[in-house]
């Protein structure tokens, strides 16, 4: 079988502006997000990986996300990060 690469993820975001401006989102709608946690899977010797299972923290309730997105580049990755935000 394939070896894949597996790990479990919180990025914290602490500068929500910057956070906006790299992934392109209202800085309105990222205010209140504090962490996002997802597992990120790749398989050894490809370049496309997989997200999954974003779990998104933002103070007054929690977002889970059951959709797999699969990240080519990072017009890809902005996007789904929009789709995951809005």
């Amino acid at each position: 079988g394939d070896i894949k690469f597996v790990t479990e993820n919180r990025l914290d975001i602490e500068n929500h502006i910057e956070f906006a401006k790299t992934f392109q989102v209202g800085s309105k709608k990222i205010k209140s997000i504090k962490e996002i946690y997802f597992i990120l899977e790749k398989k050894f010797g490809d370049t496309d990986f997989v997200i999954r299972n974003v779990k998104i923290n933002n103070g007054e309730n929690n977002k889970n996300i059951k959709e797999n997105f699969l990240v080519k580049n990072i017009h890809n990755l902005r996007s789904y990060i929009r789709d995951v935000v809005n």
